[in-house]
């Protein structure tokens, strides 16, 4: 078996396992995985400030504008989040986290700890070290404009 036939399969079983498990856990708190993503980016915005603008939330997601407004919209109808316009821009809209934006993010959390012990149940210290090294290189792999980088590097 080639290492494709190995590690496609292993890859797509571990994140359809652990996306089920967490909204199996959200689901108690009427939330989703995509949704808790949304609610994190916000809850760690720099700055302290709790906000993103709709752009800087599709960037981060690695979403498009219409899965983000959908979000944006399903989380302000339950009060997680608001939707503002820039003073300066009024193209630009600004989403905040509420204060019980900030209490759901939490505790929606520690449901995601949960899930991220499991995966990593019977790994020692070092070999999660280890995991998390090798997952960041190989999201590195994936960051746009990297092949024209490294083209530029060879030259």
């Amino acid at each position: 078996m080639t290492y494709t036939e190995q590690c496609a399969p292993l890859i797509r079983h571990i994140h359809c396992a652990m996306e089920k498990e967490a909204n199996n856990k959200l689901r108690e708190m009427d939330l989703t995985v995509s949704q808790i993503y949304l609610l994190q980016a916000l809850n760690h915005a720099p700055g302290g400030t709790h906000a993103l603008t709709l752009k800087e939330l599709e960037r981060q997601l690695q979403i498009g504008q219409s899965t983000t407004v959908g979000l944006v919209q399903r989380l302000q109808k339950k009060d997680f989040v608001t939707c503002t316009q820039s003073v300066d821009d009024k193209r630009i809209k600004i989403v905040a986290l509420t204060t019980a934006g900030e209490s759901i993010c939490q505790e929606a959390e520690s449901h995601m700890v949960c899930v991220f012990d499991h995966m990593s149940e019977g790994l020692s210290e070092d070999e999660k070290k280890i995991l998390l090294t090798l997952l960041r290189r190989v999201q590195q792999n994936f960051i746009p404009n990297r092949d024209s980088k490294m083209n530029l590097e060879n030259i």
